[in-house]
């Protein structure tokens, strides 16, 4: 039987190369096309559809769904126990502002975009500069200003042990035990618990304590009615947002109150979720 293979039929090299290339890239394309899965997915706190989920690698909650996220290498992200030192040994507003902006920022290389700490370190930076700088409105009386620094320092001890559990765990437990892993809630959370303690604190003045509140609220409207929003630093700018919305609310001479916990709560919330931004 005369073979099929005839000299005209062989491949010639060249046809044989451009034949293997062929399958190569064949191969090549087959495969990317089998290894990409679209799906539902979180990127940045916000669910997204037709996501490339294998570059997915861990899971994420929003809105009670659990998700594919990525998040990032937490090896690249500074020591959560080096910041919590330094926190502890701070011994004053300016070293408490930038280690709570540094908490802030250490959270978000994680991948956990909330605002407490960037507001926990807005306020403290108000306080040194009010403390460093004479203004035309005044100061606080040494009262006021020693309640502030206690303050200051008692709430230290609770914000490490938050962000020492939020770098672990990427979550808290709540009330009755609930855990808590929105952004949103966790600000919350920490903001609430916070005045809780200052209410605690203003308590224990005692009498002393309406004339401290006296001696905040008065000085609070005199920054507010003296100087232009783009001048008021972002705690005094939340403060008049609270202000503001006492009195579309209420009446237009309504004033924010220090001693009204749910009004320091509002700024708290305010300046947290400028921060998650």
């Amino acid at each position: 039987m005369k073979s099929l293979w005839t000299a005209s039929a062989i491949p010639s090299p060249g046809i044989k190369l451009r034949l293997a290339l062929m399958c190569v890239i064949v191969a090549l394309f087959s495969s990317a096309a089998f290894g990409q899965r679209t799906g539902t997915c979180i990127i940045n706190d916000q669910v997204v559809q037709n996501c490339d989920l294998t570059l997915m690698n861990s899971t994420c909650t929003k809105n009670g769904q659990i998700l594919p996220c990525h998040k990032p290498n937490e090896n690249i992200c500074q020591g959560s126990g080096l910041l919590i030192i330094r926190l502890n040994n701070a011994t004053g507003y300016y070293e408490r502002s930038n280690t709570y902006n540094d908490m802030q920022n250490n959270l978000r290389c994680r991948g956990l975009n909330m605002g407490f700490f960037g507001a926990a370190s807005e306020v403290t930076r108000a306080f040194y500069i009010d403390e460093s700088y004479w203004t035309f409105t005044g100061s606080y009386t040494p009262m006021t200003r020693k309640f502030f620094e206690d303050l200051s320092a008692l709430l230290v001890p609770i914000n490490s042990s938050a962000f020492d559990e939020l770098t672990k765990s990427r979550q808290l437990v709540g009330l009755e035990g609930r855990i808590i892993t929105n952004p949103e809630e966790i600000d919350t959370h920490l903001v609430t618990g916070e005045q809780l303690i200052a209410e605690k604190a203003l308590d224990a003045m005692g009498i002393h304590r309406a004339g401290i509140v006296a001696d905040i609220n008065t000085r609070t409207k005199m920054v507010l009615d003296s100087r232009p929003q783009a001048m008021l630093n972002a705690t005094m700018r939340a403060v008049a947002q609270v202000r503001m919305n006492k009195r579309s609310r209420t009446n237009q001479f309504a004033e924010y109150d220090y001693g009204d916990i749910f009004d320091r709560i509002a700024v708290g919330k305010i300046l947290a979720a400028q921060n998650r931004k």
